[in-house]
């Protein structure tokens, strides 16, 4: 599997993964979470559903994109 993955269920998450682990979706309270690898694993990209939250962010560790998603998707957040 890929660092995208392995942070994923170190971070005692479970999602949606595609079958070679470039990129994972995950139930966030507004709408599903998107993180993409790049075919390197050294970049991340994140989205989600929430029309406000539909903006592509770029990151270096996948931990960081995973908890942006998911802060991003929260009920209580607004950009």
């Amino acid at each position: 599997m890929t660092r995208l993955v392995d942070v994923m269920h170190a971070l005692g998450l479970d999602g949606e993964i595609d079958d070679e682990g470039r990129w994972i979706r995950l139930l966030g309270e507004r709408g599903v979470v998107h993180v993409l690898t790049t075919p390197e694993d050294d970049a991340y990209y994140v989205w989600c559903d929430d029309p406000d939250e539909q903006v592509v962010a770029h990151h270096d560790d996948p931990g960081v994109a995973i908890l942006e998603g998911l802060r991003r998707a929260a009920r209580h957040h607004r950009s």
